[in-house]
């Protein structure tokens, strides 16, 4: 029967082919061809390879190749180390569609993988050898069969486990390190979408910086070969005890033209003990030019400190990002910028330009219907706020206990401890509001213009204190102090010229027209050496110090007559307040008084004698001529 004798034919055809497999398989050898394969590498490329383990080759149930230890050299100019290396490498292939021309890999896994990249000073990196600029083209045939081969290439899955990259930037002077690297993905086929995971740590130098990354998506590369989108993209960042950052989106992108955006971003970070940030935009990277931009940038955070006035702060700003990922310039602009803190509510905008260099520069400028640092409160208020460079500067104006005011306060971080200094000018502030505010007192009331220059150190409130210096100006204008004691002593000594006023509570007052001096603040002692007070009738002159440390003071007035024509220095009283600021005491010294009058009397004196002198000198002369 035909059919038989064909039948038994192929049967015979199938045993013929089945034997000479398996005498291959017995046969083959794949380690005689280390030294042709290194030879040929080392020819292409100039790099060195080498092969510790076994080539091994197993026909069941694939078609596997299973190398052992395998490492390649570097490149010529770069350090010693080898540019791949692998300790285990291991490739499945179907065997039956091989005769269909067509490549199905069942797996490819790699097991402790090492990839070292390197650029150097000059830019140079170690793998352009790699990818020569004029290297010959594959005859047509060939080209085609390989076409042909790989057009239906199919790949079930890749396994990279416990491997490592390193990347070094000696232009930048940056390393970084993806270790342990994990790699897992789906069934891979060009035009398929493939599923992707991706579990690393990384760790940076500079700024040094460590976090685990893990990166689940769904990709897909374009029958063109050039475009490809990540589908349900989501990437977790976690830094241990700081940050945990979720983002999501679709990417498209083209590998030709170096594009991608993510038109749908949206990120999630959460503060360690802090609180939330959360951000949406629009994502366009351009890295053929290192460009970044997002626009249509929406940033909300909920964030709590003790540091933070009132214990919480809230942020909703609005704008746009554009940055140089190589250079780190750029700009973050937030032109619509509002802050919650502390029962308060800024509103207004906020620049970052360059956000990724040290020399960062923070510009913000806002408005308040009051800003209050209890127990001033500072209404109808703007702020500006500016940092570089560890540099913080604070200009808030407004008005303050109805005067105006104006402040500059400057913060140097990079000292240690920080370095604070400020200025601060007020025009008519009515100086019963602040010490009621400080005090629960209106011990002094008038309508003060002062100018005062401050520093100290940022700390506790008594290194505060101990380290405060500075100079202040003041006048103070159409005023009274209450103060029974001192106008007990006053009324006692200058009766002749004082004029008492009760006020509308039966509390006597001394009225003054000015009072206006200078101070000089070292290590939280203010002194003067003199204030002047002017008074309808009288006037006061006073030095000494007040110790804000010690919460001290110690002042000696001159309390007198106002000055006259003929008689400059008149009727004084020295009156001496010492001790605790909070109860004062109050001496008259009668000493100094007669010591003070008896100079005058003997300076009368010596006047006299010398008018006389020359009076008698005069005539002698008019004598001789």
């Amino acid at each position: 029967m035909p059919l038989l004798r064909l039948l038994a034919w192929l049967l015979a055809l199938l045993l013929l082919i089945v034997a000479a497999i398996a005498v291959f398989a017995l046969t083959f050898d794949a380690n005689r061809y280390k030294p042709e394969i290194t030879a040929l590498l080392k020819e292409k490329t100039g790099r060195t390879l080498t092969i510790d383990g076994d080539i091994s080759l197993s026909f069941y149930p694939d078609i596997a190749l299973q190398l052992g230890q395998v490492a390649v050299g570097n490149a010529k100019g770069f350090n010693d180390e080898a540019f791949a290396e692998a300790d285990n490498a291991r490739v499945t292939v179907q065997f039956l569609p091989l005769l269909e021309q067509q490549l199905k890999i069942n797996e490819v896994h790699l097991q402790g993988l090492k990839l070292n990249l390197h650029r150097n000073k000059s830019g140079k990196t170690n793998w352009q050898d790699l990818l020569p600029e004029n290297s010959s083209k594959a005859n047509a045939s060939a080209g085609e069969a390989m076409t042909s081969l790989l057009g239906g290439m199919v790949i079930t899955g890749v396994s990279v486990q416990d491997s490592q990259l390193h990347w070094q930037d000696d232009q930048q002077g940056k390393t970084v390190t993806l270790a342990p690297l994990n790699l897992q993905t789906g069934t891979f086929q060009p035009g398929k979408p493939v599923d992707l995971r991706l579990d690393a740590a990384l760790t940076q130098n500079e700024p040094p910086l460590t976090m685990q990354l893990s990166l689940t998506t769904v990709a897909q590369l374009a029958e063109n070969q050039e475009d490809f989108s990540l589908t349900d993209l989501r990437l977790q960042v976690k830094q241990p005890e700081r940050l945990d950052t979720n983002l999501r989106g679709n990417l498209q992108g083209n590998l030709k033209k170096e594009r991608a955006s993510i038109p749908d971003l949206q990120a999630d970070v959460i503060l360690d003990g802090l609180g939330k940030v959360t951000l949406s935009s629009k994502l366009d990277v351009n890295l053929a030019k290192q460009q970044l931009n997002m626009t249509d940038l929406s940033m909300n955070a909920d964030v709590k400190s003790t540091e933070i006035p009132g214990g919480q702060l809230q942020q909703q700003s609005s704008g746009k990002l554009s940055l140089n990922l190589e250079s780190g310039k750029g700009l973050l602009d937030l032109p619509q910028t509002e802050i919650k803190a502390a029962e308060q509510q800024l509103t207004g905008s906020l620049q970052v330009r360059d956000p990724l260099l040290p020399s960062r520069v923070v510009d913000g400028k806002f408005s308040a219907a009051q800003l209050s640092y209890p127990p001033f409160t500072l209404q109808q208020a703007t702020l500006g706020v500016q940092f570089t460079e560890g540099q913080v500067k604070l200009t808030p104006t407004g008005t303050l206990f109805k005067g105006a005011y104006q402040g500059e306060i400057n913060l140097d971080t990079l000292q240690t401890p920080a370095i604070f200094s400020g200025e601060h000018t007020v025009k008519k502030l009515r100086t019963e509001e602040l010490l009621f505010a400080l005090t629960d007192d209106r011990l002094v009331t008038g309508a003060l213009d002062m100018t005062a220059k401050f520093d100290s150190v940022v700390g506790d409130e008594q290194a505060f204190k101990q380290n405060l210096n500075g100079t202040i100006d003041l006048t103070l204008n159409e005023g009274t102090i209450r103060d029974a004691n001192f106008a007990q002593k006053t009324r006692e000594v200058i009766q002749l010229f004082e004029k008492e006023r009760v006020n509308e509570v039966g509390e006597t007052e001394v009225t003054f027209t000015q009072l206006k001096g200078q101070w000089q603040v070292k290590q939280g002692v203010f002194h003067t050496d003199e204030n002047v007070m002017l008074a309808p009738h009288f006037q006061v002159k006073g030095n000494g110090d007040v110790n804000i440390v010690a919460e001290s003071l110690d002042f000696k007035l001159r309390i007198s007559e106002k000055p006259k024509p003929d008689n400059a220095d008149g009727l004084f009283a020295p009156l001496h307040i010492h001790g605790a600021w909070d109860k004062p005491s109050y001496e008259l010294e009668l000493d100094v008084l007669l010591k003070e009058r008896a100079e005058q009397k003997v300076q009368s004196e010596v006047d006299k004698l010398e008018q006389r002198l020359k009076d008698e000198l005069k005539k002698k002369l008019n004598g001789l001529f």
